[in-house]
């Protein structure tokens, strides 16, 4: 009996040996999962300057995303071409159709029963836009596409302190803004994206406000049931700044002033 429990025994001590080893060097009993596909810090996220502050151009430059490929990175590259040439396309035309119906009764302010927004682009396709500048970052592979040459900062730089923008869109005479969000997912590009369309949402409801406005003041001198329609145009949009923190991404989208045809 003594010959068979000694084997147990230094078997015991060893599994047990083997326990401490992996408590200390592995985190000190942390029982706390590890997660390799957390996204990066803010600290150690960086980007292009021409990424988180985009130059203006009228309209003539957009960012292309896609997955990045370290095998195929031609095809990287290809996919971020079709994403640029679809957002220089949307980029080059808005138009916001805005549907009131209205009932009016004498002696009082028109009152609106209901409403149809819709919005499209009025760009064309581009032939061929020029690649101007590209960066790799971690699995997202960035570029900038246009046809028009401009002066771009390719330093990569972090996020910074939250922007003033991102609580409050900027406001002047000279363009309209409209600000996006989107939380951070693994696959960084789709979070960028959909915080770029969230944010042209925000851009056509302050553009159909306008509109609302000229609506009230053209039906107020008129009597009974009334049906209006009006289509804004903006002859051009485009992204005039980026930010994340380590939860959100947010872009701010501006166009030119806007044109309202009856």
């Amino acid at each position: 009996m003594r010959f068979e429990t000694a084997p147990r025994t230094r078997l015991k001590r060893l599994a047990a040996l083997l326990a401490v080893s992996l408590f200390i060097f592995g985190g000190c009993g942390s029982s706390k999962p590890v997660n390799t596909l957390q996204p990066a810090s803010t600290a150690a996220a960086q980007y292009p300057g021409w990424f988180l502050n985009p130059p203006e151009s009228r309209g003539q430059l957009a960012a292309g995303f896609s997955r990045h490929s370290f095998l195929y990175p031609e095809n990287s590259l290809a996919a971020a071409r079709h994403s640029g040439e679809a957002a220089l396309q949307a980029q080059s035309g808005m138009r916001v159709t805005y549907n009131s119906f209205w009932e009016i009764t004498p002696g009082h302010t028109g009152r609106e029963t209901g409403r149809e927004v819709f919005t499209d682009t009025l760009g064309t396709r581009p032939n061929e836009p020029d690649l101007i500048a590209e960066a790799v970052l971690g699995s997202m592979h960035l570029a900038l596409f246009g046809s028009t040459q401009s002066r771009t900062d390719s330093r990569l730089r972090p996020p910074g302190r939250r922007p003033a923008w991102v609580d409050t869109p900027p406001q002047n005479d000279q363009f309209s803004y409209g600000t996006g969000a989107h939380p951070l997912f693994i696959n960084e590009q789709t979070s960028w994206k959909q915080a770029e369309l969230n944010a042209l949402k925000n851009l056509a409801s302050t553009i159909e406000v306008r509109v609302q406005q000229l609506d009230r003041f053209l039906n107020q001198s008129q009597e009974g049931a009334r049906f209006f329609q009006t289509d804004v145009y903006a002859d051009w949009f485009e992204v005039a700044a980026r930010w994340r923190d380590e939860r959100n991404v947010y872009v701010l989208v501006r166009a030119r002033a806007v044109s309202v045809l009856e």
